[in-house]
């Protein structure tokens, strides 16, 4: 039997550790780093066939939409403020899958710096032929990502900057293609996020 009951905060990733011990003395340990309150959550963000963007960035190729879904919160996507990476409002994200996919949780990072770049307001709409969309999920935030780490506790930018922030969606369905659209940011010119996860 396991023990204790943990309880987590809606919205938080935590780690959840487990030794046994067999009959004649050896253990293990079982750690996943994926439990929720949603129970132990999967990243399929790798697992999807393809994905589309409403525009991306031509004029710098090292933060182009592929920094957005590669798993690395290192990397940026940024669009807007300059020629060759212009866009308008909704920027759309499409992530494309063989199978139907029921996403419980997604999740938004920042970047390494100007929160004034971060996303504002955005949903996830879901769809399984790309030309009727359910919108699963709308967020207007009230603080950008780094006012939040610092409402948190967060007292220095390696604390602010670069972090995963986890969205729990109400009602998930299974689709075959989720697309987050971003409809606005904290007023700069440009837009920018390093990383979007889809979690089932």
């Amino acid at each position: 039997m396991l023990a204790p009951v943990r309880t987590y905060v809606p919205g938080s990733f935590n780690t959840v550790s487990a030794k046994i011990t067999t009959n004649d003395g050896s253990t293990a340990t079982v750690s996943r780093n994926t439990a929720t309150t949603e129970g132990f959550l999967l990243d399929i963000t790798q697992a999807r066939d393809s994905y589309t963007v409403s525009a991306d960035n031509a004029l710098n190729i090292a933060e182009s939409s592929k920094n957005l879904l590669d798993n690395n919160v290192e990397t940026k996507f940024t669009m807007g403020g300059k020629d060759g990476r212009l866009f308008t409002y909704p920027l759309m994200t499409t992530l494309i899958y063989r199978d139907k996919q029921a996403v419980k949780t997604y999740a938004v990072s920042n970047s390494n710096d100007l929160p004034a770049r971060d996303p504002k307001s955005w949903n996830l709409q879901g769809s399984d032929d790309g030309v009727t969309w359910e919108i699963l999920d709308t967020r207007v935030m009230t603080k950008n990502f780094y006012d939040q780490m610092t409402a948190l506790g967060a007292t220095t930018d390696l604390q602010r900057f670069k972090k995963l922030f986890y969205y729990a969606i109400a009602n998930p369905k299974p689709f075959k293609m989720y697309r987050w659209a971003i409809t606005s940011n904290w007023g700069d010119a440009a837009l920018q996020t390093n990383d979007f996860r889809l979690y089932k």
